[in-house]
Order: structure tokens, then C-alpha cells, then sequence
């Protein structure tokens, strides 16, 4: 229902939910540059804090060995407009995992309607522009998950 870009489908959390967050599976693995979020229902609470992961295994488990990376820490405007996230430092990752940290109002119901995910895949990092040694090792690296990473067990929403 994110991905579609349907304004009358949409993520619909109760707020009073403890954890609240969205697990995306890319249709490839892709070196994620750019999140987009909005949120266009009026009468919900839409995200402030939240912070994003990725993972190129799912269901990531610690103690199978996967670990959740962190792509970034964000915080949204309080608007009905898409927004914009940049990731500082892209790793390749095949699955995203958005953790809503905070909302914006007191509605009873937290709401996106929409993701986007932009970046590039490994193929495409290879052949447009990592002909040095450095930028094939630094593709290569992210394979297996170099950056900040965060030991965390699935757990139910």
C-alpha cells in the first residue's frame, strides 16, 4: 500500500501501539541515497522522529548472524507534502526498516502514505563509476554490511 502511490491506501497504526514501524522488501539490492514520506490524511498523527535500517537478509536476527544497519536518524516536518530524507552514508541493503519513533498531534491513529526509495544498485555503482580499486572495495564491503550497525531482534508490532 506505500509503494502504490494510492492516496486512499495507506499505513494505519494505532499511535497507542508501543513500536511502531514499516519493513520494505526492494525489488533488488540497492544502495539506498534518497527516502521520500508522506503523509496526506488529515485527520491522523504523522511521524516526527523515526529512524531507518536496512538489512540484506529478512527476517534479520541476531542471533543468525543479522544485523539491522543504520542508515540514518530523521526527523519529518509536520506537513502534508512529500518529504525528502538523504542517507549519508548508502550501504547496499536489500530490506528497509522504518522505525517511527515519534508523531506530530494526538490523533488516535498514526498514518504514511506513502515511501519511496531511491538509490542505485550494485550493478549500476560498478559500472558507472567505481572504476578505482577504492570505490570496488567500498561496493564490495557493503556487501557485508560495513557501517554503524544495530543488534536487533525482529519482534512482533
Amino acid at each position: 500500500r506505500l509503494l502504490q502511490g494510492d492516496r486512499d491506501k495507506y499505513l494505519l497504526n494505532p499511535c497507542s501501539a508501543k513500536r511502531k514501524w514499516a519493513t520494505i522488501e526492494l525489488s533488488e539490492e540497492n544502495r539506498m541515497t534518497t527516502l521520500a514520506m508522506a503523509n496526506y490524511e488529515y485527520y491522523s498523527s504523522s511521524p516526527k522522529n523515526f529512524t531507518i535500517l536496512g538489512s540484506m537478509q529478512y527476517p534479520c536476527v541476531a542471533d543468525r548472524g543479522c544485523l539491522w544497519s543504520v542508515l540514518g536518524h530523521f526527523v519529518a516536518a509536520n506537513t502534508q507534502e512529500m518529504q525528502y530524507f538523504t542517507i549519508e552514508r548508502p550501504i547496499l541493503t536489500r530490506y528497509i526498516k522504518i522505525l517511527f519513533l515519534t508523531f506530530y498531534g494526538k490523533e488516535p491513529y498514526c498514518t504514511i502514505s506513502t515511501i519511496r526509495v531511491y538509490g542505485s544498485s550494485f550493478f549500476d555503482d560498478f559500472q558507472n563509476g567505481a572504476d578505482d580499486v577504492l570505490g570496488r572495495s567500498e561496493l564490495l564491503a557493503s556487501l557485508h554490511g560495513s557501517g554503524e550497525e544495530e543488534d536487533e531482534a525482529e519482534e512482533e508490532q
